[in-house]
């Protein structure tokens, strides 16, 4: 009876044994499909990506948690020595052979696995890499800006980002072979994609933004350049106003050759000044034949005015040499004038009451040489008057000159020359 209870509890742990050992094998077969159901599904479900960012943000989860559960699955196959103690070799050695062989397909998967899961993680780093770039690329670009050495500094950071889009440009041909070794899809927005085309993408929205930063900083570079040159233009026009001012204000204090002398003078600085603001002049010209600025020609009020100024100066000096020519003319003739009448008035007072035959004979022949001279002078006397009356108008065009006295001077010198030629007359007929 003791043998039989012995054998009957022997038996009754064999069975116990036998029916873990076939339920865990049972089990794990049921696993093992799962497992691989699940990897087909994650393998075939394309990893779509919208704005560089996984779409189903579960992914990298789901796989681990696959992993999680074969490392469990491979745990309780490893406790079936233990739990199968109590089995003849003739029950553990077809259960062995088929723990080995579940042991091997888990392996497997777990394999498959974990290159699935470091591709996608790869994935994940490399798409967080690209946001990180396209953050930058926005944050370069920001709010319009009006300064173009800002401008240039966020060009220059965009080069900066460009080394970091190439660097992820070279990482991306490796990665799209590990994606296709780990037979994972990817999509962008429902599209097949590559990490290469997303890198493409990238280098596209760069190009965009330093486009438009070089376009914004032309367009402010071609402000400040406008601005420039309406200032110039507005100085070049004050500069050539003050010195047609001066030209039209600048008059004469007195009408005397000294002084029309110096108003040449002055008039020569003046031309002086204006030729020095020729080569603004030229550049201008030339800068604003490179790009319009604005509506209009806004170089036709600046040329207007040169020619102005040039007229005033070169006007005013004409006028000046006509001034000196009349005023030489005119001391010519007065010198002329005074030193005839001059001879006469001194042979009129060499007349005595009585002198000889002789000396008074000498007389005559003075007396009466002076009085041709004096009747000569008559021709003399109309050009004085002309030259002075031309100096009168001449006078009456120029600033500050109030003493006009030429033809008061004439008309005394024509009263002087009647009294004299009178008297000359006088003294001729008397001696006759």
């Amino acid at each position: 009876m003791k043998q039989w209870r012995g054998q009957q509890s022997a038996l009754q742990r064999r069975g116990s044994s036998l029916g873990a050992a076939l339920r865990q094998i049972d089990s794990t077969e049921n696993h093992v499909v799962d497992f691989s159901e699940r990897l087909d599904c994650f393998i075939r479900e394309p990893k779509d990506i919208n704005a560089f960012t996984l779409a189903n943000t579960n992914i990298l989860t789901d796989i681990k948690d696959l992993d999680e559960s074969i490392q469990r699955e491979l745990d309780q196959l490893s406790s079936f020595d233990s739990e199968s103690s109590d089995l003849g070799p003739s029950d553990r050695s077809p259960l062995t052979r088929v723990v080995k062989t579940h042991r091997t397909s888990l392996d497997k998967l777990r394999q498959q696995v974990r290159k699935s899961e470091a591709a996608a993680r790869a994935l994940d780093r490399f798409l967080m890499s690209l946001r990180t770039v396209e953050q930058d690329i926005s944050g370069v670009q920001g709010a319009p800006c009006s300064d173009a050495r800002v401008l240039q500094d966020c060009r220059s950071k965009l080069a900066l980002i460009r080394q970091s889009v190439d660097s992820l440009g070279d990482k991306a041909p490796q990665l799209d072979l590990l994606l296709q070794g780990a037979r994972l899809s990817v999509t962008r927005d429902g599209a097949p994609a590559s990490c290469l085309d997303m890198v493409s993408a990238l280098v596209l929205r760069l190009e965009e933004a330093d486009g438009s930063l070089a376009s914004q900083q032309h367009s402010v570079q071609r402000e400040q350049e406008m601005r420039g040159l309406g200032l110039r233009r507005r100085t070049l026009l004050g500069e050539l106003r003050k010195v047609q001012e001066a030209a039209e204000r600048h008059g004469l204090k007195e009408p005397t050759m000294p002084a029309v002398q110096q108003r040449l003078r002055v008039l020569s600085d003046l031309e002086g000044q204006l030729n020095s603001q020729h080569t603004e002049l030229q550049r201008l010209r030339e800068a604003h034949s490179q790009g319009q600025e604005g509506e209009g020609n806004p170089l036709e009020e600046l040329k207007t005015q040169w020619e102005d100024t040039q007229r005033a100066v070169a006007d005013r000096q004409e006028q000046c040499n006509i001034l000196l020519e009349l005023l030489k003319m005119f001391q010519s003739c007065r010198s002329y004038l005074g030193t005839t009448m001059q001879k006469a008035e001194q042979t009129i007072s060499e007349q005595a009451s009585y002198m000889g035959k002789e000396n008074l004979q000498r007389l005559i022949a003075k007396v009466h040489a002076i009085k041709e001279d004096l009747s000569g002078l008559g021709t003399g006397m109309e050009d004085i008057r002309g030259v002075c009356r031309q100096l009168q108008s001449h006078l009456k065009k120029i600033p500050d000159c109030n003493e006009t006295p030429f033809e008061a001077e004439a008309d005394g010198l024509v009263d002087q020359w009647l009294d004299v030629r009178a008297q000359n007359n006088t003294l001729y007929y008397t001696d006759l």
